[in-house]
């Protein structure tokens, strides 16, 4: 499939090139994502990768309805929550990488709309706690990375 990688691009050129199997975007200023950027490429769209780029949030189905997506990366931004129904209908998803954001915060039922999820990177945040309970619907999960957070032991048994 078709591809596309910008180094300070816009959102315009992802919004205006025919649909794409991977979006690759580095050190840009993009800020806030929109579900209407991938709406062309619903039925294509297997990568997406959004780097250095200031993301402050992930809205409420952004990446909603993208069925083939496969690996989602969002490394090198400034996301501090993840809400609850932020990543919905993702059915394929496999990868996915939130390392050096400013996570501090993971809303309950953030996971259960991603069980296909093998690969977590949670890498460079400001986590203190993880819930057992919340990691459970994640039944497919391989491997997950939480380097460089400030856990404790405090939250033990929740």
């Amino acid at each position: 499939g078709t591809w596309l990688k910008c180094f300070n691009g816009s959102l315009a050129e992802v919004t205006n090139e025919s649909p794409l199997a991977a979006i690759t975007m580095l050190n840009s200023d993009v800020k806030n994502l929109t579900v209407s950027v991938f709406h062309r490429h619903r039925p294509t769209l297997i990568s997406v990768a959004f780097q250095n780029c200031g993301i402050q949030d992930v809205p409420v189905d952004t990446f909603a309805h993208l069925p083939v997506l496969k690996k989602l990366t969002l490394s090198h931004n400034n996301i501090t929550k993840l809400i609850k129904n932020a990543l919905n209908n993702l059915p394929m998803l496999e990868q996915l990488d939130l390392s050096y954001n400013k996570i501090s915060r993971i809303d309950s039922g953030f996971f259960k709309r991603i069980p296909t999820l093998r690969l977590l990177n949670l890498d460079g945040n400001r986590l203190t706690c993880f819930s057992r309970v919340e990691l459970t619907a994640l039944g497919s999960l391989n491997k997950i990375r939480v380097l460089e957070n400030p856990l404790t032991f405090l939250c033990r048994g929740r």
